[in-house]
């Protein structure tokens, strides 16, 4: 019998142990959730905070970005507006070279045709003076004639 007391003995011992022990993994099991719950907490709250400061550099991104489009624009349009400006002076400049190259090319042309002009002119008067001299020639040579016929009658 005193193996058997020894056995009850043995196995209330190995009970209260097996006891101590569940309390021992009931503890160490709260204390895992507490902890799970702590850390999932802070994982939440990190992660919280993570995309809130996503969102204000997306925020910060998109208003810096959108800036910078717009001084880019604004730019573009400058220099557009500068070209255009300096294009239209530029058209200005030739057309206004153009015109004074056409009145010197139209008051040569004119100068050449005044010339022309002059020298047919001069070219008609001259034929026209020939002409006359030799019509004023014929009539004086018919004159003549027609004196000495009457002196030689006479």
């Amino acid at each position: 019998m005193a193996d058997l007391e020894q056995v009850v003995n043995d196995l209330n011992l190995a009970s209260q142990s097996l006891q101590e022990l569940r309390e021992k993994y009931d503890g160490a099991l709260d204390l895992l959730d507490n902890k799970n719950t702590e850390i999932t907490g802070a994982l939440d709250s990190a992660k919280s905070d993570a995309l809130q400061e996503i969102q204000t550099i997306s925020d910060t991104a998109t208003s810096q970005i959108s800036q910078l489009k717009d001084t880019s624009l604004n730019l573009v349009n400058e220099a557009k507006n500068t070209a255009t400006t300096e294009i239209s002076n530029k058209k200005e400049e030739h057309k206004q070279e153009l015109e004074t190259k056409k009145n010197e090319y139209i008051n040569e042309i004119d100068a050449k045709a005044n010339e022309y002009d002059i020298a047919n002119i001069n070219a008609q008067v001259q034929a026209m003076d020939t002409k006359i001299t030799k019509q004023i020639n014929g009539a004086k040579t018919e004159l003549n004639s027609k004196i000495d016929n009457k002196v030689t009658k006479t």
